[in-house]
């Protein structure tokens, strides 16, 4: 299959999905600037948030999409969990006011560590908002925004107000995580060659302490995005039931472990 038509396959695969499953409620379009890497330039960012009920406060996570950007079926399976354990989301959108859409064939269009900058601004965002617990803001990512999800706990980045615990699902694994002194839990695919998990177990074997590394041994790239299972530049996607369940009972388990005893919704999370 061409890397063209592949693409288009994966294209007509989301939408189908998309319009299949119900919608998430509205989200709440907010803007915030943010710092350009390596320069006294600012660029003003787009996001989108999701808000549990109630007046809070709230523990918020900060999540980062993957290199084809904004992927409505992942929002669905991870943010109704989170809306229903109590936490706000924020939905960061690096791409679309930086004039891009998909990067996967050309990853360095939005550099990760331009994103990284994106994800601490989004931070400061919600720390300035009445109804969020500022002590108890998260980050996650997928795939290109796990990856950035890594460089974004470097202790240079992450000094002034570290984040409470980040979640990456199917990294790049850096050479080193650096000395962050943030809980990290990384999911993967074992047969995932866009993301190889020997580069996460090659990574933590350097500095193990505050690193839980999930392997699924028999899962592909996307094996939270449902519906899935396509050739997409030259890589296997595909969708594991078995893989995301656990996946989403692994992130419960994450907060439940860290999310302060008093903002633990309705005992979703205790």
């Amino acid at each position: 299959m061409s890397m063209r038509r592949s693409r288009y396959g994966l294209a007509a695969v989301l939408w189908l999905c998309a319009v299949a499953v119900e919608a998430l409620p509205p989200p709440q379009e907010i803007a915030f600037t943010a710092p350009v890497y390596q320069s006294e330039d600012t660029i003003e960012l787009t996001a989108y948030l999701y808000r549990p009920e109630g007046a809070g406060p709230h523990p918020a996570i900060v999540d980062l999409h993957g290199c084809n950007g904004i992927w409505p079926i992942r929002s669905k399976l991870w943010y109704e969990n989170y809306l229903d354990w109590g936490l706000a989301v924020l939905q960061v959108d690096s791409f679309g006011p930086r004039g891009k859409d998909d990067i996967c064939g050309s990853l360095f269009a939005v550099p990760t560590w331009h994103r990284a900058r994106d994800a601490h601004a989004a931070k400061r965002w919600l720390m300035a908002q009445p109804w969020v617990a500022e002590q108890e803001i998260y980050l996650t990512g997928f795939s290109h925004g796990a990856t950035t999800t890594l460089l974004a706990l470097h202790d240079d980045m992450n000094a002034e107000q570290p984040f409470a615990g980040a979640i990456a699902v199917a990294p790049w694994c850096l050479d080193q995580l650096g000395n962050s002194h943030t809980d990290l839990l990384i999911l993967i695919g074992g047969q995932d060659r866009w993301t190889p998990a020997q580069r996460c177990r090659v990574m933590i074997s350097v500095r193990p302490e505050r690193v839980d590394l999930v392997v699924y041994e028999n899962a592909f790239h996307s094996f939270d995005a449902p519906g899935v299972d396509s050739i997409y530049l030259g890589q296997r996607v595909a969708y594991d039931a078995q893989a995301a369940r656990n996946a989403v009972r692994r992130a419960r388990e994450f907060f439940r472990q860290r999310v302060r005893a008093d903002l633990r919704r309705g005992g979703l999370l205790q």
